[in-house]
């Protein structure tokens, strides 16, 4: 099983401060760069599509969010490239999702 939220490196980087850092998590479920992304990658704007990619992957590095940080990245090369993005975007959606969802049940 591929680990989604490295947390106690997440509690590292905010001091400690568990507080802090599920309220970031929390905030994190709530954005629309996801959204966004998606929408731009239906319209083909591979330049949009990776400015949110590239967000959310400096996101997902800085909450700890270690599998979705990986496939963000590859995300965000493969758009920078415009080369094969579906397959890498088919797992970023399911690491997405599967993020969200373990952020909503901690």
């Amino acid at each position: 099983m591929i680990e989604l939220i490295n947390t106690e490196e997440g509690l590292l980087r905010l001091g400690g401060n568990a507080q802090v850092y599920k309220a970031l998590l929390i905030k994190f479920t709530h954005n629309d760069y996801y959204e966004n992304l998606c929408q731009h990658l239906a319209n083909n704007n591979f330049v949009e599509a990776k400015t949110n990619a590239h967000t959310i992957k400096g996101t997902a590095g800085n909450l700890s969010l270690t599998a979705l940080y990986q496939v963000a990245t590859a995300l965000d090369s493969a758009l920078k490239e415009e080369d094969e993005v579906q397959p890498i975007f088919e797992e970023f959606k399911t690491i997405y999702e599967a993020t969200i969802n373990e952020i909503i049940n901690m």
